[in-house]
């Protein structure tokens, strides 16, 4: 447990220094590691009701009738049109997606009962395998913990193919020219420690002001922090 930062995040549930809970499991995937963030999450929030799990296409089906993983660009772009008066220009679907998750889908989950949403899209993968789901689609091995439309962990069956996690660098170096965003080296450490054999596992980070926010009634993660960037 330790402190994240993040730079430019401030609100209601932001704050650019914050307090991350991350564990990894050896020989768990992520249906087992879900277990156990159920069961540490439902004492903290006394929470007795099961979570739910969801996959990130049931959740996009759901609400707007459409399969993201096999929707092209435009068709998500044209719903977002219809559903956010944004003036964003992109050509990358997953930023239509995020805009999507963000404003329309996040604020309706985990209102009664925490949910989990599982199987991102693998563009979406960050560290996480990739493998294909029972529709045949290719699938990031992920999820997400939210409770009352609020994000409390983020986590990953760990990817441990040094090569493909060279590639996914790669991958993302080039996006990032193309969108002539600021350059990021590809992870050496990560990388040597994959090529000397990570193991099975499975790993989740959990944002612990937002978890004490919750479990205290409280409205802004601001009132969970001692000094939070706006009392500085």
């Amino acid at each position: 447990m330790c402190k994240a930062f993040r730079k430019g995040e401030q609100g209601g549930r932001h704050n650019p220094e914050f307090t991350m809970l991350e564990w990894y499991r050896p020989e768990f995937d992520h249906h087992q590691l879900m277990d156990e963030v159920e069961a540490l999450v439902s004492q903290l929030l006394k929470t007795e009701k099961a979570f739910e799990r969801v996959s990130y296409r049931d959740v996009f089906l759901n609400t707007f009738s459409v399969d993201p993983h096999v929707s092209d660009c435009e068709a998500i772009k044209a719903i977002a049109l219809q559903h956010l008066d944004v003036q964003m220009e992109s050509e990358q679907k997953d930023d239509w997606l995020h805009l999507l998750l963000a404003e329309i889908i996040e604020p309706t989950l985990g209102i009664d009962t925490p949910v989990f949403i599982m199987d991102y899209p693998a563009s979406q993968s960050a560290l996480a395998k990739v493998s294909v789901d029972e529709e045949g689609v290719n699938v990031a091995r992920r999820f997400e913990l939210y409770c009352q439309g609020i994000e409390l962990a983020n986590g990953y069956f760990e990817l441990t193919d040094v090569e493909a996690q060279k590639q996914r660098f790669e991958k993302d170096h080039q996006l990032r020219q193309v969108l002539s965003a600021p350059e990021v080296a590809a992870d050496q450490f990560l990388l040597a420690a994959m090529e000397q054999g990570l193991p099975n596992c499975a790993g989740v980070a959990l944002g612990v002001d937002r978890l004490l926010m919750l479990s205290q009634g409280l409205k802004t993660i601001a009132e969970a922090i001692s000094f939070s960037v706006d009392k500085a």
